[in-house]
């Protein structure tokens, strides 16, 4: 997932997962690139539980906005 940037002064830039948990940016599952005026929030080894809503936070004195990713799952089956 990602997402262009824009503020003055520039914003910080968090990101949450579906629970509402800030996501460190040491995580094993997920990584977080800031380039330039892009985030990029990648989630390796996707599963079932990380249906919903991520989060996209961002600050600076001027005040805050988030934005909401939805993430959705289905299930299949395969028959032999």
């Amino acid at each position: 997932m990602s997402n262009c940037i824009l503020g003055k002064p520039t914003p910080s830039v968090e990101w949450l997962d579906n629970h509402g948990q800030l996501i460190a940016p040491d995580s094993d599952r997920f990584k977080i690139a800031n380039v330039g005026l892009t985030t990029v929030l990648i989630i390796r080894r996707l599963r079932i539980e990380d249906k919903g809503d991520f989060k996209l936070r961002v600050r600076n004195r001027c005040g805050e906005d988030a934005f909401a990713i939805a993430i959705q799952s289905r299930q299949f089956c395969i028959s032999e």
